[in-house]
């Protein structure tokens, strides 16, 4: 029986946690959860239902983001649990047996598997669950204004998902399983990004270890959508920053890019930004 844990990235919202935490406790096939709270304001709740009902607990020394609070988690479940497969999931997902028994059942299939998850369901139907890693021109032209990208998207035809068990660039973020030796052989999630691009960076760092991602398409998992970068970064142009700074270091870092091509895609970036200062100049004038 292989040892799993689930590890939750909790960030100043106790009640969804507890939710996900509760439903975990009844899900057969996971041998511990551990909570990793990314330096909230408000912990002492959450820390108090850990502690009652076997969960262990961990609090960051500062919120450094998805990939650093998730690192953390990941990082005990494998060291003091001896986890070989580790969930990473937000707290505002759900899952149960059968889709754990389906995508851990894709490892022992595919020597390569790295990373699996499965289709994606929220309040208004099926959502994309997976989608090429993007290339320097697919970024570019994603951040022009007022361009069909439909062209050059990085989404995947729907035919693709008509297989059983598919091989993808990246999947969502939101839930997926990663086992203990792919994580241990690309040393972890790269905490150079607070969010935004860390799952083309996995994709990335995977690929370099001649590891996969795959996609589960008979089974699935609800995502609520009820946590949000916004209880960070409650502007829509601080958002749009943050996520440039991540697209920027992914295209410097992982698709190495000279300097004319990042210069050029500075430039896209500031176009993109202008564009959502002066929508919003217009919606507050109305």
């Amino acid at each position: 029986m292989h040892k799993i844990v689930l590890v939750i990235l909790n960030y100043n919202d106790t009640s969804t946690t507890v939710t996900a935490c509760k439903r975990a406790l009844n899900i057969n096939g996971i041998s511990d959860i551990v909570v990793v709270d990314n330096f909230s304001k408000e912990f002492e709740e959450l820390h108090s239902f850990c502690q009652i009902n076997g969960i262990n607990f961990i609090r960051t020394s500062k919120n450094g983001g998805y990939s650093y609070g998730n690192n953390i988690g990941v990082k005990y479940a494998i060291d003091y649990l001896d986890a070989e497969y580790i969930i990473i999931a937000n707290p505002d997902v759900e899952f149960d047996s059968i889709f754990l028994q389906k995508c851990l059942q894709v490892f022992q299939i595919y020597s390569d598997a790295g990373v699996v998850s499965g289709m994606i369901k929220d309040p208004t139907g099926l959502s994309s669950p997976a989608s090429k890693i993007p290339n320097y021109l697919q970024l570019l032209i994603s951040n022009i204004p007022l361009i069909n990208k439909s062209f050059i998207s990085v989404e995947y035809n729907p035919k693709k998902f008509n297989n059983i068990v598919c091989k993808v660039g990246q999947v969502r973020g939101s839930l997926f399983i990663i086992s203990k030796q792919a994580f241990n052989e690309i040393s972890g999630f790269d905490t150079n990004t607070f969010l935004y691009y860390e799952e083309s960076i996995l994709g990335s760092r995977l690929l370099s270890k001649k590891y996969s991602e795959y996609l589960r398409t008979d089974c699935s998992y609800v995502h609520y959508h009820s946590t949000t970068i916004a209880k960070v970064y409650e502007n829509a142009v601080d958002r749009m920053k943050l996520m440039y700074k991540s697209q920027m270091y992914y295209a410097k870092h992982y698709l190495k890019v000279g300097v004319l091509k990042q210069w050029l895609l500075k430039v896209s970036q500031h176009a993109s930004i202008g564009m959502l200062k002066v929508y919003w100049l217009f919606r507050e004038a109305k």
